[in-house]
């Protein structure tokens, strides 16, 4: 296990830097935007997760594991989304950073994978669910986090066809394997 503060938050930090949440916070703070702060407290910690993919070739399955810490100091969240073959190996990842925006009270996420492609994207508590727009690439895809419970969430990802109609092309079914340690990813 590894010190976030020590090695990941300096670096996300520097790539991420959103200027605009720099700017100076109102100086009260509703109650809403004390709900939408806490909006992915529920990703805290550590997770194991199976999921399907549709592909040209058809569906495919696949799992991996999630972590996520609060960044020192803020209500900043990190985590890192982690595929892996059967033997453990990684073969897909990317580092997440999401930081609550007071002023649109929104949740401002950025992405980066392991090739260095960065995904920038807002996301939005909708009643039970969390809902994610962002950008890969100038494809907007849609992602919706539903049936979030203390041990386990849903999840769904859905993009654009040749008409440009959403459709669902991924399911991600998450449970909970190790609590929240603050500060600390656990790198696999």
């Amino acid at each position: 296990m590894k010190t976030l503060s020590r090695i990941l938050a300096p670096t996300v930090l520097a790539v991420f830097p959103f200027p605009a949440l720099r700017a100076q916070a109102p100086s009260s703070t509703t109650i809403s935007d004390e709900v939408h702060r806490q909006a992915f407290d529920y990703l805290l910690g550590d997770w194991e997760f199976t999921g399907e993919r549709a592909g040209e070739n058809g569906r495919s399955m696949f799992h991996g594991y999630w972590t996520a810490t609060r960044t020192p100091g803020s209500h900043s969240l990190v985590d890192e989304f982690r595929v892996v073959d059967d033997a453990e190996k990684t073969l897909y990842v990317t580092t997440t950073l999401r930081a609550f925006d007071p002023r649109d009270h929104k949740w401002r996420i950025a992405s980066i994978e392991r090739s260095g492609n960065l995904a920038e994207g807002r996301a939005w508590k909708d009643g039970n669910d969390m809902r994610i727009e962002q950008s890969f690439g100038g494809r907007v895809l849609r992602f919706r986090y539903y049936n979030i419970q203390a041990d386990r969430f849903s999840w769904v990802g859905s993009g654009p066809d040749e008409k440009g109609e959403y459709q669902e092309f991924q399911w991600i079914e998450a449970r909970r394997i190790g609590p929240h340690v603050p500060g600390t990813l656990r790198i696999r």
